[in-house]
């Protein structure tokens, strides 16, 4: 996706959502953790899809934010 907005993020989610639903109308989905990116959209976006959901940052991403960071400053090893 090119512009990450939370907007964007609702709209995928409601999506999958939907599919899912199609696909298995008997089955309750209930995801109690979710792992993304530290972006504030996606976040809360999957805490509004999945309610009472524990939404939890990756650490990869967490190391490439803080290497591009370090970068930023010429930082080399």
């Amino acid at each position: 996706m090119n512009k990450k907005t939370r907007l964007l993020y609702d709209a995928v989610l409601d999506k999958i959502l939907t599919v899912y639903d199609d696909l298995y109308p008997d089955v309750y989905l209930n995801v109690e953790r979710l792992m993304s990116d530290f972006e504030n959209a996606i976040q809360s976006s999957n805490e509004q899809a999945f309610v009472g959901c524990t939404c939890i940052g990756c650490w990869f991403n967490y190391g490439q934010v803080n290497k591009n960071f370090f970068k930023s400053f010429k930082y080399k090893k």
